[in-house]
């Protein structure tokens, strides 16, 4: 591991000591844990009683550890484990391409993954994705090894427990992606008959002993149906005819430009001329084309897709492009395709300045200004600067400027982040409505409401009509979401007839019920 990685990893860490949970993924996985951890459930895991068998235990384990812990603190403990798989990720592609390699240009591949967007993105939120695409990639790595014969003893059966361990952070995709990424590569060297060679019956039957005693204690923690639903629900469901997250085959061509921004044009470029122009040459490169090619292929025949479900193939791509990145960085197309990107990112003041002055953003304290201020002031000049790198033919050192200066913008922008928190999650609203001082909750609109209790103590009862409205008696705390109105003209004649106890970010509190004037009156 390098310096800039330690460094990278310090940069980055700083936003997780100050943001707030976001409702859809990371406030989910802390409700689930606080149920787990009252249940004293380990691997059969519940969302407010209904069975949640969509994820491996590991990083639950995780989240209900940062909760056991440090209670509500716990999001710097779980940001951990997406940060240092993602410095593993690039200290395992350093060591790798040195191996095949005089002058791998590690720092740009480095640098590039770092500030691809869906991976910087998988780094920085409380997900899973990140650790399994570190046993992905670490898994490959000891294959590889074996495959050149350069591994030691022990690493023939460290590969079946590392994609065990993929298995076991995410789900089948931790299988299915290494052993499709050996098996194409195998086949392109006309060596698929040695399969066996690397994952022999002794190593498949490690597999299949660690995946027995996991599904044997779900069995007896959760019964048959849960582990009916984990097995086959989750796994043949999503694959065939997924109730999920489904999208066409063509899902991923025509997302991948925009998740791997700002990059997206750099290495769409490099990767087509470098197949035309048959820069393929050494076994590295090709393994790392069979892992892209056998990766995108195979997930997106698969039914449920999701951008980040294909970061595990990023690394690939992305030092197979720089690594060619030497043989085209004065081609006018390579430059152009570096410099678009970087020429927006130069024009971000101009976007800042009109954004804090349009008011969605309500009235933004002085302090928070001047730190949104230098952020965009560190991402404009740094791609100012590697502009003019690009232009003078050193392709790479304008990477490695670009995305310093991109990681340092994410730094920078830390202390404004707090002010900002109540659009990213809801933290804040759930705070002011118990500083209403009643005890009890409702909404309207909100999806996964139900994982305020996180912050309640309990879940505000979801009311979806006008009728059931009016019909409360109670004195109630009503949190509205900012889209219900524009989606239920009904509900916006409602709302205007009556003012809000507090707006937050964009969600406004209401109290309702027949009490609800002597209340106000009393306040």
């Amino acid at each position: 591991m390098k310096l800039r990685h330690l460094i990278i990893a310090a940069l980055l860490f700083l936003p997780f000591i100050v943001r707030d949970y976001t409702p859809a993924n990371e406030l989910k996985y802390v409700s689930i844990a606080d149920e787990a951890i009252e249940n004293g459930s380990l691997f059969a895991f519940y969302n407010h009683g209904e069975a949640y068998a969509d994820k491996p235990p590991l990083y639950m384990w995780l989240v209900m550890l940062g909760r056991w812990l440090f209670g509500d603190g716990l999001m710097w403990f779980v940001g951990l484990f997406s940060l240092l798989p993602m410095i593993g990720v690039m200290a395992v592609m350093d060591r790798w391409v040195r191996m095949e390699s005089d002058k791998p240009n590690s720092y740009a591949a480095d640098m590039a993954l770092a500030t691809t967007g869906m991976f910087l993105g998988a780094g920085m939120v409380l997900r899973m994705d990140m650790l399994m695409t570190f046993f992905i990639v670490l898994s490959l790595f000891v294959f590889y090894r074996l495959y050149k014969g350069v591994a030691k003893g022990y690493e023939r059966w460290a590969l079946p427990v590392l994609i065990f361990m993929a298995l076991f952070t995410k789900g089948p995709y931790g299988v299915m992606i290494p052993l499709a990424a050996i098996a194409s590569f195998l086949a392109w060297k006309r060596e698929l008959r040695t399969f066996g060679r690397y994952l022999g019956w002794r190593q498949l039957l490690v597999l299949v002993v660690l995946c027995a005693a996991w599904w044997g204690c779900v069995y007896a923690e959760g019964g048959r149906e849960y582990i009916s639903d984990l097995l086959f629900r989750q796994t043949v469901g999503r694959g065939v005819n997924s109730f999920h997250h489904k999208a066409p085959l063509w899902y991923y061509l025509m997302r991948l430009p925009m998740a791997m921004a700002p990059w997206s044009l750099l290495y769409i470029v490099v990767f087509v001329t470098g197949l035309a122009r048959k820069f393929v040459c050494t076994d590295v490169e090709r393994f790392f084309i069979a892992t892209v090619v056998s990766s995108t292929v195979m997930l997106s025949v698969i039914s449920a897709k999701l951008d980040i479900y294909l970061i595990p193939m990023y690394p690939f791509l992305v030092y197979l492009c720089v690594m060619w990145l030497r043989r085209l960085e004065e081609r006018w197309y390579v430059k152009a395709a570096m410099c678009l990107p970087l020429v927006v990112f130069a024009l971000v003041p101009g976007a800042a300045v009109w954004a804090l002055n349009s008011g969605m953003f309500g009235d933004i304290p002085v302090g928070t200004a001047v730190w949104a201020g230098i952020a965009v002031a560190v991402l404009s000049a740094g791609s100012i600067w590697a502009v003019v790198e690009v232009v003078r033919n050193r392709a790479s050192s304008g990477i490695v400027i670009a995305a310093w200066a991109i990681i340092g913008t994410v730094a920078a922008a830390t202390p404004a982040i707090p002010y900002f928190n109540r659009w990213i999650g809801l933290g804040e609203l759930c705070r002011e409505a118990e500083n209403t001082g009643i005890a009890k909750y409702a909404q309207y609109g909100f999806r996964y409401s139900e994982n305020m209790d996180v912050y309640l103590g309990t879940s505000p009862e979801e009311i979806g009509s006008i009728e059931a409205l009016d019909a409360v008696a109670e004195p109630t705390v009503l949190l509205v979401d900012e889209r219900a109105p524009r989606r239920d003209a009904a509900f916006a004649a409602w709302l205007s007839e009556r003012e809000p106890a507090a707006t937050v970010g964009s969600n406004r509190i209401y109290v309702i019920g027949d009490k609800k004037k002597e209340i106000l009156e009393d306040e």
